[in-house]
């Protein structure tokens, strides 16, 4: 492959249509969460794929511990 990619999951709601689940707004828990820790991941795993750091990139992104 000529281009990298990257999955961001949603996670698997209980009780939910899915539909609703994906398309719904964030919650304003959500939202916060999003600001203050996911999109902070986000843009660092980015700055090292630019770097072609990918398995760091990875690994920071998918840590089990955040």
């Amino acid at each position: 492959n000529q281009f990298k990619r990257i999955r961001i999951g949603i996670g698997n709601p209980e009780n939910l249509n899915m539909k609703h689940y994906v398309l719904s707004n964030f919650s304003k828990d959500e939202l916060e969460l999003l600001k203050s820790s996911i999109f902070l991941k986000i843009e660092d795993s980015i700055k090292l794929i630019v770097k072609d750091k990918i398995k760091e990139a990875m690994n920071l992104y998918n840590a089990r511990n955040n």
